[in-house]
């Protein structure tokens, strides 16, 4: 019994026509009817019951055309994992990420990446930001992810670097809060206040930043407090303890906002960049796929 055979049997009977079963198929009728025999030899019963006026299945018949549509839909979906096999990369990809800054996006871009490549091992670390250049450079990593300003973007003839999302920095206290009614608050209104920062290793851009903008107003740099991790410092400004400045495109990464109040902060217009990195000379065949895969994971986030 070939696959050829169930074929033509299951066609001729969906069709109880030989002429349109022929015509479907591409045979002759005397073609389809020796195949129809020989596949009856060979069960042992008979298929169909053949008349000069019509065509109908026995019994056997129409118990056989269960089965052998079974065969068939189990063939084509055999023949459809081979074939999506066949596409498929097996490796490794090792990814490097600051912890927090891609809690939201980055699970999503591998589930995606991984349904298309369930070949490929991914291997996520934690890095400390300012390390994901010189990981890059030494073959540690494939790709990194970190976080910066305009002015502080690495430059690099071997690493290409893409803005993953963007957004500004944003004062941020909670309900209570004095300043928590406010959609814009200025420098003068942080006099006294302690401001919480992830600690500066983590994001060094946003202390350099901040820093750069109380003493450019006159305010007193002591005003920052480290917190780490990160979820400490919005737990310590949801109680209403202090304030803290974090960048838009990053919020989302929090999962308490309802319990936040988000203010425009006058002058400090610095915008902060949500940053990808990967060596364009790297030999992985993995790691092209997952540029694509997070170029369309980016696209469909708008």
């Amino acid at each position: 019994m070939s696959i050829e055979e169930l074929n033509i049997f299951v066609t001729v009977a969906q069709t109880l026509n030989f002429t349109q079963a022929a015509e479907k198929l591409h045979f002759s009728q005397p073609t389809l009817s020796r195949h129809i025999s020989e596949l009856e030899r060979e069960l042992g019963y008979e298929l169909l019951i053949r008349t000069t006026r019509k065509v109908e299945l026995t019994e056997f018949g129409r118990y056989f055309l269960i089965e052998a549509k079974r065969l068939l839909r189990s063939y084509n979906q055999l023949l459809d994992q081979l074939s999506n096999l066949g596409k498929q990369s097996f490796g490794s990809l090792t990814i490097g990420t600051p912890d927090l800054m891609t809690r939201t996006f980055l699970p999503a871009v591998i589930r995606s990446f991984n349904k298309k490549y369930p070949g490929v091992m991914i291997d996520v670390r934690i890095i400390e930001p300012g390390a994901c250049m010189n990981l890059l450079k030494n073959g540690i990593i494939d790709l990194g992810f970190f976080a910066s300003t305009d002015s502080e973007a690495p430059q690099s003839n071997h690493i290409t670097v893409e803005t993953v999302s963007s957004g500004h920095l944003l004062l941020v206290t909670g309900l209570s809060h004095r300043l928590g009614d406010r959609a814009e608050v200025s420098a003068e209104d942080l006099a006294g206040e302690r401001i919480y920062i992830s600690n500066r290793n983590n994001t060094p851009y946003l202390w350099n930043t901040v820093n750069q903008f109380l003493t450019r107003h006159d305010l007193n740099p002591d005003m920052l407090e480290e917190v780490d991790p990160p979820g400490a410092l919005i737990m310590l400004v949801e109680a209403g303890l202090g304030v803290t400045i974090l960048a838009s495109n990053m919020m989302e990464e929090y999962s308490n906002l309802e319990h936040l109040h988000l203010a425009e902060l006058d002058t400090l217009s610095s915008s902060s960049h949500l940053l990808a990195a990967w060596d364009q000379a790297s030999a992985n065949p993995c790691l092209p796929q997952f540029v694509d895969e997070l170029h369309r994971m980016r696209k469909s986030r708008g």
